[in-house]
C-alpha cells in the first residue's frame, strides 16, 4: 500500500475528514471503550458524536484495501484492519485526525 502522502486525493480527503471528526472526541471514545471493558453498562456516545463518522471513516478503509490489497477486507479481523491502519500510519507519519500535509510540517 502506498504511503498516505501518495494517495489519490479523493481517498484522502475521505479519511482525513472523518478522521478528523472521529479525533475531536477521541478521549470520550476511548474512555467509553475502557469502561465497556471492565464490564460497565455505556450507552450514550460523546456528545455531538454522530456515529456515522464510523461509518463513513470505514468504508473509506475498505475502498482503500479494496484499491490496494485486494482480498485483505475478506480473511482478516477487525482487529487485524486495525493494527494495518496504525502501522500504516506510523510508517506515513500520521495518526487519527491528522492530514498529510500538517504531518510534513
Amino acid at each position: 500500500m502506498p504511503l498516505r502522502q501518495y494517495l489519490p486525493m479523493a481517498i484522502v480527503e475521505r479519511l482525513e475528514t472523518n478522521g478528523m471528526r472521529i479525533a475531536k472526541h477521541k478521549d470520550a471514545l476511548e474512555e467509553m471503550h475502557r469502561r465497556s471493558l471492565d464490564g460497565e453498562e455505556v450507552e450514550d456516545l460523546p456528545e455531538g458524536f454522530d456515529p456515522q463518522l464510523i461509518v463513513e471513516l470505514q468504508e473509506a478503509q475498505r475502498d482503500l484495501f479494496d484499491k490496494y490489497c485486494p482480498g485483505l477486507y475478506d480473511v482478516a479481523n477487525r482487529q487485524e484492519i486495525n493494527d494495518v491502519m496504525a502501522e500504516w500510519g506510523r510508517v506515513s507519519n500520521i495518526e487519527l485526525g491528522e492530514s498529510s500535509a500538517l504531518s510534513r510540517s
